[in-house]
């Protein structure tokens, strides 16, 4: 993952039951934000109607509390480009099954990203 400003943001995975659909992980190496304790997980939650999946995105971290809003508003933002990124990628291989597939397999192989992004700190 790369933030706004292109560096590339290293994380170690921590979790990732199947069953719940997640996965946890934290910032490693030399940390980007000013954060401690910093875990994000995202929990992906298939969407019966539709073919689509919901994601949600959140994270909890410490940090020093005049920067808590500032930090909150870079995490979100970066999220947000990152749900985004997922969603194009997950296109992108619909598309290409779509292009192979017959109707009926062509209809299943849909995907929709539906996220919700929310820090706890």
């Amino acid at each position: 993952m790369r933030s706004d400003q292109g560096r590339r943001i290293r994380q170690r995975l921590l979790a990732l039951p199947d069953v719940e659909r997640t996965q946890t992980c934290e910032f490693c190496g030399t940390l980007s934000l000013p954060v401690a304790d910093f875990q994000a997980t995202l929990r992906v939650t298939p969407v019966i109607d539709g073919g689509r999946v919901f994601v949600e995105w959140w994270a909890t971290f410490d940090c020093e509390p005049a920067r808590r809003a500032e930090i909150s508003a870079i995490l979100s933002g970066w999220f947000a480009k990152w749900c985004e990124s997922l969603r194009a990628r997950l296109e992108g291989r619909s598309a290409a099954l779509a292009t192979e597939a017959p109707d009926s397999d062509a209809e299943q192989a849909k995907f929709g990203l539906i996220y919700r992004l929310w820090l706890r700190d």
